[in-house]
């Protein structure tokens, strides 16, 4: 499956914090810094839309780690200064050793 070394990226788990807006919604205040953890990370695909003169770049990336139930898709992922959102999690179960999970980065 995958080796040990090959967790050689080192990646930032965060979650956002929201907070009461005053008005019976929630608005998002700040992301809080969960965890850090080694990754195999690996581009999966990339591509561009247009939307009202404006092009977007969207990169999905699949993510290794050591198997943990920590990170579901409600958590951020910081790598090389670029941020991801959790888009899936292929869990095997509690007894695989490794975690994956598919993650998007958009530049808007």
């Amino acid at each position: 499956m995958y080796q040990p070394g090959e967790l050689d990226q080192l990646i930032t788990i965060k979650k956002e914090i929201t907070i009461d807006d005053g008005y019976g919604g929630e608005e998002i205040a700040q992301e809080q810094k969960v965890f850090d953890v080694w990754a195999k990370v690996k581009p999966l695909s990339g591509g561009e839309s247009k939307d009202q003169d404006r092009v977007h770049d969207t990169s999905m990336y699949r993510f290794i780690v050591r198997y943990t139930n920590e990170i579901n898709e409600e958590h951020i992922i910081y790598w090389n200064n670029y941020r991801f959102e959790v888009k899936s999690i292929l869990d095997r179960g509690p007894r695989s050793l490794y975690l994956e999970f598919n993650a998007e980065r958009n530049s808007n």
